[in-house]
């Protein structure tokens, strides 16, 4: 995980919304990208992302991140794909 990942994930654990915006726009494009390799629907592919967002915001699961936040993010949307 590299140190803008760690940053970010630290305020994220306190609430923090500009930390959420961050990483949102970090990562969802490259997530929709790889949603799209399993769903095939751009909609959907949208879609799945941002249920992964929010379900990461909503139960808090920031400290069970080991990884990278990116390969967390990619293993969570290819889940939510299947």
């Amino acid at each position: 995980m590299d140190n803008e990942d760690i940053r970010l994930l630290e305020l994220f654990e306190k609430n923090d919304r500009e930390a959420f915006r961050e990483l949102f726009a970090m990562y969802y494009k490259s997530m929709v990208l790889a949603a799209k390799l399993y769903s095939n629907n751009d909609p959907e592919s949208e879609d799945i992302v941002q249920q992964v967002f929010v379900k990461l915001w909503e139960e808090k699961r920031f400290n069970t991140i080991k990884t990278s936040f990116k390969h967390y993010l990619h293993v969570s949307v290819r889940n939510a794909c299947f």
